[in-house]
């Protein structure tokens, strides 16, 4: 595959991303205009509920419920449409993580090794040191313990 063609793939599904987005945005605007219709026309009605026929009130909850039935399919095509993408996200992610994880680690045990040679050169440091304290000391005849 070019990388062309992958490119042209990825636009592709780009552009059919970006069209599944607009028709979630058409079908909110569309249901939340029908529900500002619906309440302009109940509100400057004078009729009370109790006024309203049955088939308004009948035709009312239609419209709502296949509002929500469309925006229900709108969502479920977006997902599954998204599927994809999503799953590549979270592969990448995954990935990432364990690559940053792999080089921690590696950098952690490098400092862990200096740390410690670190450590035995200071130990040896100490130990060097003490042992020309102790040389020098009996060079002289000094000694830790008082004398008498």
């Amino acid at each position: 595959m070019t990388a062309e063609h992958h490119n042209n793939g990825e636009e592709s599904k780009q552009e059919r991303l970006t069209e599944s987005w607009r028709e979630v945005g058409d079908q909110i605007q569309g249901l939340v205009s029908r529900i500002a219709d619906v309440f302009r026309v109940a509100w400057s009605e004078e009729r009370g509920p109790e006024e309203r026929t049955e088939d308004e009130t009948r035709r009312f909850e239609d419209d709502l419920r296949s509002s929500a039935e469309r925006m229900e399919r709108v969502f479920k095509r977006v997902a599954s449409e998204t599927e994809e993408e999503r799953a590549k996200a979270m592969k990448s992610t995954r990935k990432a993580s364990d690559q940053t994880l792999s080089e921690m680690r590696v950098v952690a045990a490098r400092g862990l090794r200096a740390l410690n040679e670190q450590l035995d050169d200071l130990a040896k440091t100490l130990e060097r040191e003490r042992a020309a304290r102790e040389q020098h000391q009996s060079e002289n005849g000094n000694s830790d313990e008082p004398h008498v």
